[in-house]
C-alpha cells in the first residue's frame, strides 16, 4: 500500500509540474500577445493622427489658402526684418570700431549682442525643416480661424 502512496505521489507532482508548466507557457504568450496588441494599438493610433492631420489639411480647402499665403509671407517679412536688423547692428558695430560714430561701451555691447542674436534667429529660420514650418502654420490658421471666430461672436 506504501508503494501505491508513493505512486499517487510522484504522480501528483508530476501533473502539478505540467500544470505550472502549461501556465508559465500560457503567461509568457500571454505577455507575448499583451505586447504586439499593444505594438498594434499604438501603430493604429499613429496612422490614425496622420490621417486626421491629412483631413484637416484638406478640409481647410481654398477658402483658407488665402490665410495660409498671409502666414507665409508674415515668415518672408519677418526674415526680412531680420536681415536688416542684421545689417544695421553690423553697421553699427562697424562704425563704432573704426571710430566714425562711436557708442557707449553699453552700447556698442548691446549691439554686438543683438548682432549675434539676429543671426542665430535667422539661421533658425532658414533651417526650419518645411514640414514643422507648415504644422506651424496650420496651427497659425487655426489660432487665426477661432481669433477671428471669437470677434464674429462678440459683434
Amino acid at each position: 500500500m506504501e508503494i501505491r502512496t508513493n505512486e499517487n505521489s510522484s504522480q501528483f507532482r508530476r501533473i502539478v509540474r505540467l500544470l505550472l508548466l502549461l501556465v508559465f507557457c500560457l503567461l509568457k504568450i500571454s505577455v507575448m500577445h499583451f505586447f504586439k496588441v499593444l505594438l498594434l494599438m499604438t501603430l493604429l493610433a499613429v496612422v490614425s493622427a496622420r490621417e486626421r492631420m491629412r483631413s484637416s489639411e484638406q478640409n481647410l480647402g481654398p477658402k483658407h489658402t488665402a490665410g495660409i499665403k498671409q502666414v507665409k509671407e508674415h515668415h518672408e517679412r519677418r526674415m526680412t526684418k531680420l536681415e536688416e536688423m542684421i545689417e544695421e547692428r553690423r553697421q553699427m558695430v562697424e562704425d563704432h570700431e573704426r571710430g566714425h560714430r562711436k557708442l557707449s561701451q553699453e552700447e556698442y555691447e548691446r549691439a554686438s549682442r543683438q548682432h549675434g542674436n539676429f543671426q542665430q534667429k535667422l539661421e533658425q529660420m532658414r533651417k526650419t525643416n518645411h514640414h514643422e514650418a507648415h504644422m506651424d502654420r496650420m496651427h497659425e490658421m487655426k489660432e487665426l480661424h477661432e481669433r477671428s471666430m471669437r470677434i464674429k461672436e462678440d459683434l
